[in-house]
């Protein structure tokens, strides 16, 4: 007759899961988020500033247990980043713009008829900032993962 085998510890094992998948968990959103701060701190310095509006609408959210975003908020972020095609902006803004940064408000019609004719160009902040941080993020995130894995 064989003898019965027996197993002890398997709570124990699974606890200890828990704790490790906790850590892990933890760790990978403390890397996250240190990347979105970075990320945010290096698009505050590259924005483009004339009134300051879009450079204090960069913040970041949490949006996911592993999801962190860093937004601009501002209406005008996304073609400040990426360029906007030919269009006849408002003047009003571009009439402070031009007060501001040219000292001549009536400059802004010559402005506008250019970006009416060719557009804008890409001033890009948010994207390279985030790829500044990028490297150091998923470096650490690999040194995590085979941490774990024991490779």
């Amino acid at each position: 007759m064989s003898k019965p085998i027996r197993i002890e510890g398997i709570p124990q094992v699974l606890v200890n899961n828990q704790k490790i998948l906790s850590a892990v968990k933890a760790r990978t959103q403390q890397i996250l988020a240190k990347a979105a701060l970075d990320t945010e701190e290096r698009a505050k310095e590259r924005v483009p500033v004339a009134f300051g509006r879009l450079k204090t609408s960069i913040h970041t959210e949490q949006s996911g247990p592993f999801t962190v975003d860093v937004v601009a908020e501002e209406e005008y972020a996304t073609p400040v980043e990426f360029g906007a095609s030919a269009h006849f902006p408002p003047l009003d803004p571009l009439k402070l713009w031009a007060q501001r940064v040219i000292g001549d408000e009536d400059a802004a019609y010559p402005i506008a008829r250019k970006i009416a004719a060719h557009g804008t160009e890409e001033q890009p902040y948010m994207r390279p900032s985030f790829e500044e941080v990028a490297p150091a993020a998923r470096s650490e995130l690999d040194k995590l993962a085979r941490g774990v894995s024991g490779k």
